[in-house]
């Protein structure tokens, strides 16, 4: 019988996807934590923790998101919550009834002075900044709409992981 692998924590991994030499170290891992005996759903009952620690790099899942939303390179922002999302909704710059914004377009936008309101969203919803057909243009945060900002390119040691992991993840569908 084989010696179980243990898996390292999500600063280990990192450190492994980021050197070249161990990539067959980090495809044990991955055989480990993607056990082709077992489902997918079962797999991601035991390791849902371990599979975003990694995906993150071993920092926290949500501020590695957050991190990488600031390369999304969009017109549209379409950053997706569920319900309890603090939201917001400006009257002034909305053409739809049903505009929503994140909090971070909503406070990168110009809304001073506006007839606009935090909401706590029991649906869901998207966030629709940068979308001409909801809002007015001149109301986009900077990172949304033809006139945004450009992003610089994500930089390699933040994704490296993501990029190691997701292609398995992708085969175990």
């Amino acid at each position: 019988m084989e010696n179980p692998v243990l898996l390292p924590s999500g600063i280990h991994f990192r450190n492994y996807c980021l050197d070249d030499n161990n990539e067959k170290r980090v495809q044990t891992f991955l055989d480990t934590l993607f056990d082709p005996h077992q489902s997918l759903s079962i797999t991601i009952e035991k390791h849902l923790t371990t599979i975003k620690s990694y995906i993150s790099g071993g920092q926290p899942f949500e501020e590695f998101c957050k991190e990488v939303r600031k390369y999304n390179g969009s017109v549209l922002c379409g950053f997706v919550w569920t319900n309890t999302t603090i939201s917001y909704r400006c009257r002034t710059c909305a053409t739809n009834p049903c505009m929503s914004l994140c909090p971070d377009c909503f406070h990168n936008g110009n809304h001073y002075g506006h007839d606009a309101n935090m909401f706590r969203s029991v649906g869901g919803g998207i966030c629709d900044c940068g979308d001409i057909t909801v809002m007015n243009s001149n109301s986009f945060c900077k990172h949304h709409g033809s006139n945004r900002i450009p992003n610089a390119h994500i930089p390699y040691k933040l994704i490296r992981c993501t990029q190691v992991l997701l292609p398995r993840l992708i085969l175990t569908l």
